[in-house]
This record gives structure tokens, sequence and C-alpha cells, in this order.
């Protein structure tokens, strides 16, 4: 009996065996992968910092945008999927994808057009790009009345605390003053590190940008409203300071029709890091342009934040040298807080 028991249990082990090798093989013997767990249909994307939740129907919309390839991959730890984008504009972008170009609204304002535009075509997202172009088309034929000449180049807007900031510039008492030998060095130390036609030391004020240095152009002063450097004013949080590329300046719909990009010195390349001063406001930027279109590497961008940061110290030293001849305390010695590292604003300078 305890043969028969052992065949008995062998039988029943082949049995199971047999049928565990039919889960994996195929028809013909070839096995078959186990089965996977389908992926959650329910989204949560980390868009320069804001939550989104969607879907990956949605988000595979436009089979090669930048959305679809990144979800296709591994989320981050937290189950979320990270792109360094503008969120302000994001839900612009999901809306289109979720009911089409027939119901998409694009913004009313010329400006957040132009802005989702940029944010449309990093995306790869080249319907809404196409659309987007076709609603500012329209716009500008909208508000131009036959025969009249074409809107003025508006510039960049003005910041929250721009009071405040024309107030702390004046204070400072630096602005159309002759040149100094330690700013020009910067200009021209920077130029040939960057291998740039133009460096500048960009102060502006209410209606001007004036130089306090400059390498390779012949003005002293713009208008304000052509100022790219006044582009790095906003958002106003010191937090949130940031350096300013622009690698084509003609196709960037915030400069692309500024005087200085269709006419003298002809910018097509642009890279500027804000002047920030100890208690975070933005006089200006220490800045580099080109001629032609081109790129920064990190080390160029490092070495033009930490050249930024010499140059505000000089700028703010200068009124501490005021108020030492006014019979303030004197020691010559800079205060902690202007001395910053320059790794604390480089954090967010690209």
């Amino acid at each position: 009996s305890g043969q028969r028991l052992q065949r008995a249990s062998s039988s029943h082990s082949r049995a199971a065996m047999a049928a565990c090798l039919d889960c994996v093989t195929g028809s013909c013997g070839t096995r078959r992968a186990p089965p996977t767990a389908p992926k959650q249909q329910r989204v949560e994307l980390n868009v320069g910092g804001k939550r989104f939740t969607s879907s990956r129907r949605t988000l595979s919309q436009c089979p090669s945008s930048v959305l679809a390839t990144l979800i296709s991959g591994q989320p981050e730890a937290d189950g979320s999927y990270f792109i360094d984008r503008d969120p302000n504009f994001f839900g612009f972008v999901l809306s289109f994808l979720r009911d089409g170009a027939e119901h998409f609204v694009a913004p009313d304002d010329v400006r957040e057009c132009a802005s989702l535009l940029r944010e449309a075509t990093q995306l790869g997202i080249m319907e809404l790009v196409v659309l987007l172009g076709r609603e500012m088309a329209e716009q500008a034929e909208g508000t131009q009345q036959p025969g009249a000449e074409p809107p003025a180049y508006v510039g960049a807007p003005i910041p929250g605390n721009e009071t405040e900031r024309i107030s702390l510039l004046n204070s400072l008492d630096v602005l159309y003053t002759s040149r100094e030998h330690h700013y020009d060095c910067i200009a021209d130390v920077v130029a040939a590190l960057l291998v740039m036609p133009i460096v500048l030391v960009s102060l502006v004020s209410t209606s001007e940008q004036w130089f306090k240095a400059k390498c390779g152009l012949a003005a002293d002063t713009t208008s304000r409203n052509s100022s790219f450097c006044a582009f790095t004013f906003k958002p106003e949080d010191p937090k949130m300071s940031t350096m300013l590329v622009i690698e084509d300046a003609r196709r960037d719909p915030r400069v692309a029709d500024n005087p200085l990009v269709i006419g003298e010195p002809y910018i097509q390349f642009y890279a500027g890091c804000p002047l920030v001063t100890s208690c975070g406001m933005r006089l200006g930027a220490l800045c580099c342009i080109d001629r032609v279109p081109r790129s920064l590497t990190f080390a160029q961008a490092q070495l033009l934040v930490n050249f930024s940061h010499l140059t505000t110290q000089y700028l703010e030293a200068s009124q501490l040298e005021g108020e030492i001849d006014n019979g303030g305390s004197s020691g010559g010695a800079l205060p902690q807080e202007l001395n910053r590292g320059s790794l604390d604003f480089t954090a967010g300078a690209l």
C-alpha cells in the first residue's frame, strides 16, 4: 500500500507540474510572459512645483509630445511625474488635450497667448502650436485698423515692487556716474571667458536702462521698453530670481519685435543674470549678447552668476562707503549678508 501511495503522490505532482507549465507556455511550447498589471489610468504630474491630475488617455492624445514620452517611463518615488515647465499655462495644455481643438478656448490676452505658444512648442504639441498661431494672427487683425501703424513694442511687464526698486536704485547714487575700473574689468573678463561680443552691466530705471559698464557696444542707454534685462524682474519673490537665456530672439515671442532685435545691434542671443541686492531687489542685470543664435553651458552660466554677485557687491559697497564718509562705522569689510555664495543662487539660475 505504501508503494501505491507513493505512485499516486508522484502522479499528482506530475499533473500539478503539467498544469503549472501550461500556464507559462503556449501551444507550441514557447514560454509566455507572465501577465502584467495594467498601468494606473490616473496620473499625478508635478509641473514646475505645482500638482496636476489627469489621465493617461488625455496625456497620450499627442503621441509624439514630451508628455506622452514622460508617462511611458517610470514615475518619481512619490508616484508623480516631474516636468520643469511653467505651471501657469499648463491648465490650458490639459484643456486642449482633454477637450480637443474644437472646444479649446485660448487666452484673450496676446501676451498670455504668446507664452502658451512657447509652452506648447517646448512640449511638442504641434496641433496646439498651429491653433495658437492662427488665434494670434486673428487677434492682431482684429485690433489693427486698416492703414494704421502696427502697435508699438511694449517690452517687459512692470514688477509689483517697482516703486521700492526704483527708490533703492536711486539711493545708491550710481546712475549716470563716470566709468569705474572694477565694473569695466567685470565686463571685459566676462566677454573674454564666454567669448561674447557684447557684455553689459545694465541698471534699469523708470524710463530707460543705463550701462554702468559695457564691452562691445557704443550706446550708453536704451529705452526701458526695449530692455531684455527688465524681464528678469518677475516674479518678484527673491527666491524665484532666475537667469534669462534666449537662444534665438527672432523666435521668442517676448522679444521678436524688440527694436534691438529687428535693428541695431540685431540681438539674437541673450543671457542675463539679475543683480539681486541683499534685500532681494533687482536693480538690473549682468548680461552677454551675441548677434547669432547660440546656447550657454552650465559652467558658463555659473561664471555669469558669480560675476553678477560680484557686481552687486560693488554696487552696495559704494553705498556703504558713502555712509562711512558721512560718519558711519568704519572697517572697510562688506557686511555678512553681502558675502553670499554663488551656489545659493545657481540652484534657480537656469
